[in-house]
């Protein structure tokens, strides 16, 4: 409060009061204005820093226009902050849900997090029209699909995105892992093999191919092939090309061990650029109570993985041990399932959930 308006306060001239305190109001919108407008053009033209420092002053201000917010949500994805730029954006989809940028904008972000199921109404919102010529927002949208366990949903979706970009090896890897889940081996070994021709350097894609020939029972230069790719991966040092699924294939061949510990410390490098580690924390144990113990899996179904594990839970010391099972796995009602919900205390279904709140 200025030193003018406190004497005209004691004064108790309420006409003098308010033409100050509308004089202030005036100062402070003129401010607004000012650093609104700064930080607008500040990303437009792709100052960064400026427009970070500008927006740290108004970003909150909830008299930012609609420009204004997709301009903040444009400097928060630069900045990989996705969880800023998801709350910029659905600022202005509160008022505006059917605004093509914010969508963009907001899918991006919520892709990026593996929140798959929070972006899947805003692709569908946007099922035609202009937002469907973005090879970004199309591809995405199949990523989703696929990711929600609707690979059949997935497949044309994807190949709607290649139409608009055939030439991208990650729309290839991407229509891959969709047949792959639909069990068409062979097709999915030739879009791994597409990839690879559109990128020779991706060693995830050569990796699938190998692995999609072992589902296939393609064994023909099957050995030759190992012997290739294993090399390949020894004498490669780059994160992002295994980033792909390749450490987990990697396991269904023959390599040495030192490779695989190798190839997971690349992949292990890529993720704190998304993922925030988790904060250290000791727990005092009451002595009185049972050891709690939990176990994170997308395999507590019909699956290899599930029968392999189920007796260890139905033999354990239940006395001492206590034990939740956190599962992101397809319900598939089977007998297997209901066994392995049977072996523990608790069974905490969490693939709706997003990375943050698993």
């Amino acid at each position: 409060m200025s030193a003018e308006f406190a004497n005209l306060q004691q004064k108790a001239d309420p006409s003098l009061i308010r033409s100050a305190a509308n004089a202030q109001t005036r100062m402070s919108l003129q401010a607004f204005e000012r650093h609104r407008k700064q930080a607008y053009q500040a990303v437009t033209q792709s100052s960064w820093a400026k427009a970070e420092k500008l927006f740290s002053i108004v970003g909150d201000d909830p008299r930012l226009s609609d420009k204004d917010l997709i301009a903040l949500a444009t400097l928060r994805l630069r900045a990989a902050d996705f969880e800023g730029t998801w709350q910029a954006t659905s600022r202005l989809l509160e008022s505006d849900p059917d605004n093509i940028k914010a969508a963009q904008l907001a899918t991006l972000a919520l892709s990026s997090q593996n929140r798959w199921g929070e972006a899947l109404p805003l692709f569908e919102r946007h099922s035609d029209g202009p937002a469907r010529l973005d090879y970004a927002f199309v591809s995405n949208h199949g990523a989703a699909l696929a990711a929600l366990g609707r690979p059949q949903d997935a497949l044309p979706v994807l190949l709607e995105a290649m139409a608009l970009n055939l030439t991208d090896p990650a729309a290839h890897m991407k229509l891959a892992l969709v047949l792959r889940d639909m069990k068409l081996y062979e097709e999915s070994a030739e879009s791994f093999q597409t990839a690879l021709t559109l990128d020779p350097t991706r060693l995830a894609a050569q990796l699938m191919v190998l692995h999609m020939r072992q589902h296939a029972c393609q064994w023909k230069g099957f050995e030759t092939a190992r012997a290739e790719i294993v090399t390949a991966l020894a004498t490669n040092q780059d994160a992002s090309s295994l980033s792909e699924g390749g450490v987990f294939t990697l396991v269904a061949i023959e390599h040495p061990a030192e490779l695989f510990k190798c190839a997971t410390a690349q992949v292990a490098m890529r993720f704190p650029q998304i993922q925030t580690p988790l904060v250290a924390r000791r727990i005092e144990r009451d002595s009185g109570r049972r050891v709690r113990v939990g176990y994170v899996s997308n395999d507590f179904y019909n699956h290899a993985t599930a029968s392999l594990f189920v007796e260890s839970l139905e033999s354990r010391d239940q006395v001492r041990f206590e034990v939740t099972l956190y599962s992101h796995s397809k319900n598939d009602a089977s007998a297997m399932q209901d066994r392995i919900r049977s072996a523990c205390e608790r069974f905490v279904d969490i693939s709706g959930f997003s990375d943050a709140e698993a």
